[in-house]
C-alpha cells in the first residue's frame, strides 16, 4: 500500500488549466523537483513510467509531489519492453518495443515540460492513433513553440531529454547540473542548490525521515518515491510569456 499525503491544491493540470503557464522560475522549480525525485527513485533502482501532469500534485505548503506510482516497476526485474504510459509522453523506444530502463522517465518529464512552459503538446495529433505514430518517431520541434519561451540554454535542457536515443539523453542526477538552473531570470535567480537549501528547512515533517526528504512518498517505513518538492509561489498567476 502506497500512503501520500493530502495535496489539497490538486494536480499540475489542474493547475495550468487554471493559471495559465508556468513561468521561468515555476518551470526551474518544478523541473529540480521532479528530477530530484526521479533520481532519488532511480537510484533504488525504480522506474516512474507514467511522468505527466495528472500525476503531479501539488500540496498545500505550493510543493510538487511525483506522484501514482501504477505503472512504476523495479528496473532490475528484468529486460523490461511492456509497453505502458500515456501517449505523447513515451519515449520512442517503449512504442519500438525495444528493452528500455530508467531514462524513458526523463523523455517523460521533457514532454511534460514543453506542455507546462509552451501549453502546446510535444507530440502533435488528432487522434491517439495520430499522437502515437508521432511518438513513436521522436521527432521533436522544439523550435516550434518552445522556443518562444525558453532561452537557448532552456531549449538546450529539454533536448537532452527528448532525445530519441536513450543513450543520448540525460540521466535524472546529470540533468540537474544543466546551466539553465544558474542562468538568471528576468524575474529573480534561481539554483537547483537555492530551492533545495529553501525546502529542505520546510517541507517534511516526518521525524523518522532525514535530513534530505523534502517530502515523500512511503510505502510501510521506506521512502522510496522521495520527492524534493520545492515551493512555489501559487499566489501569483504565473506569466505565460517571455523568454525562460
Amino acid at each position: 500500500m502506497l500512503v501520500l499525503g493530502y495535496c489539497a491544491t490538486g494536480d499540475l493540470l489542474g493547475y495550468l488549466e487554471k493559471y495559465g503557464m508556468l513561468d521561468s522560475v515555476l518551470a526551474k522549480q518544478l523541473a529540480t523537483s521532479m528530477l530530484d525525485a526521479l533520481a532519488h527513485i532511480h537510484s533504488r533502482e525504480i522506474m516512474h513510467r507514467d511522468v505527466k501532469p495528472e500525476n503531479v500534485l501539488i500540496n498545500s505548503t505550493g510543493c510538487f509531489i511525483l506522484a501514482d506510482y501504477g505503472e512504476a516497476v523495479q528496473i532490475s526485474e528484468g529486460r523490461l519492453a511492456k509497453a505502458c504510459g500515456t501517449p505523447g509522453y513515451l519515449a520512442p523506444e517503449v512504442l519500438d518495443r525495444r528493452p528500455y530502463n530508467e531514462l524513458v522517465d526523463l523523455f517523460s518529464l521533457g514532454s511534460m515540460m514543453h506542455f507546462c512552459i509552451s501549453g502546446k503538446r510535444l507530440l502533435p495529433g488528432s487522434s491517439t492513433k495520430e499522437v502515437l505514430r508521432s511518438n513513436a518517431k521522436g521527432k521533436v520541434d522544439l523550435d516550434l513553440h518552445a522556443s518562444k519561451h525558453l532561452s537557448a540554454a532552456g531549449l538546450e535542457f529539454l533536448g537532452k531529454l527528448l532525445a530519441k536515443e536513450p543513450i543520448e539523453r540525460s540521466s535524472a542526477q546529470d540533468a540537474l547540473g544543466h546551466k539553465w538552473f544558474n542562468e538568471r531570470n528576468k524575474e529573480q535567480a534561481v539554483t537547483a542548490t537555492e530551492v533545495t537549501e529553501t525546502c529542505k528547512a520546510s517541507a517534511c515533517e516526518d521525524d523518522a525521515c532525514s535530513d534530505t526528504c523534502y517530502g515523500h512518498l512511503s510505502s510501510g517505513s521506506d521512502h522510496i518515491g522521495h520527492n524534493f518538492a520545492y515551493k512555489m509561489s501559487l499566489e501569483v498567476k504565473p506569466r505565460a510569456t517571455g523568454a525562460h
